[in-house]
C-alpha cells in the first residue's frame, strides 16, 4: 500500500514530529533555533529581495516578531544602473 501523493507545496512529516505556525511574514527566512528556554531566533538572507540580512526574536506564544539586528549587505544582485 502506498500513501496518497502529498498535496503542492506540502513536505513529508516525519514519523513521531508535529509542525505548527507560529509565526509569518519574514522576508527570506533560511534558518531558525530555539535555545534552552524555548526563545525562537530566525535568519533571513535578503539575497533575493530588496533587504538586509536579519536576525530576528519571535514571540512562539503571540507570533509576533521584532529585529534583532541587521547585517550589511553581502553583494547579490547588482543595482540596477
Amino acid at each position: 500500500m502506498t500513501a496518497p501523493p502529498l498535496p503542492a507545496g506540502a513536505h513529508p512529516r516525519f514519523e513521531g514530529y508535529t509542525t505548527e505556525l507560529v509565526a509569518k511574514n519574514f522576508n527570506e527566512p533560511v534558518h531558525c533555533c530555539f535555545d534552552d528556554q524555548g526563545n525562537c531566533s530566525v535568519i533571513e538572507c535578503g539575497h533575493r529581495v530588496e533587504a538586509k540580512p536579519r536576525a530576528l526574536k519571535v514571540d512562539v506564544d503571540s507570533g509576533d516578531w521584532e529585529v534583532f539586528s541587521t547585517f550589511p549587505a553581502t553583494g547579490g544582485a547588482s543595482p540596477a544602473p
